[in-house]
């Protein structure tokens, strides 16, 4: 079964403010690796010494703070901004992680094993997933250019590559190593290359973690 080429895109993502939703992020961060929603001091030390996914993304809500700063009171975004242009610098150089500043992305972001990861203007819901080695950016599908647009509770599996003006339903699931260029529905588990619906309906709760331990 091919993926639906129909077309509904960002007006289906739903976001809120996109500065600032680190708190969540952490949140979601602590739950997968520490398997508690409220570590210690020390655990939450460790997590962010040792657990690369929270700082990668701490980088990227910082650099959102620095720009709705600009906008407000340009003065105030100064240190920001340099602080995130250095993070930034260090993470895209040592880890290949670099998402776009100008990607919108909800609360409950996680990254896991953040390394060779591009996230291009796209728009991303809440509690999401992404893992290494995944490429969401331009391309062209059926003639159109741009770049996909993702729903709430999406996981995407290591290695896979979104491209195009397409659209990424609500708790759709991409498995490892797929390439996809045409849109998916909601709910769906999607493999391959080119990827096509393996399963209409598919849980992904345990994957993204929204399971209570």
């Amino acid at each position: 079964m091919m993926i639906s080429d129909a077309g509904h895109h960002a007006e289906g993502v739903a976001l809120p403010k996109r500065h600032w939703h680190l708190r969540e992020d952490c949140e979601k961060g602590y739950r997968i690796g520490l398997r508690t929603r409220t570590p210690s001091f020390s655990g939450k030390l460790k997590a962010w010494l040792w657990q690369l996914e929270i700082p990668c993304v701490a980088v990227y809500r910082l650099g959102q703070l620095a720009q709705t700063l600009h906008r407000e009171h340009v003065a105030f975004a100064v240190i920001p901004y340099a602080i995130y242009v250095v993070l930034q610098a260090f993470v895209r150089l040592v880890l290949h992680v670099e998402i776009s500043p100008r990607c919108e992305i909800g609360p409950g972001f996680h990254l896991g094993h953040p390394y060779s990861i591009i996230i291009g203007p796209t728009r991303i819901g809440s509690n999401c997933n992404v893992t290494h080695g995944v490429t969401i950016g331009m391309g062209l599908s059926a003639g159109r250019g741009g770049v996909p647009t993702i729903g709430n509770n999406v996981w995407i599996g290591p290695n896979s590559v979104l491209t195009g003006p397409i659209h990424i339903g609500d708790g759709a699931t991409v498995g490892a190593g797929s390439i996809v260029t045409r849109d998916v529905p909601p709910g769906a588990l999607v493999m391959g290359n080119p990827a096509r619906v393996v399963l209409a309906e598919y849980d992904n709760a345990a994957l993204l973690d929204l399971v209570e331990p």
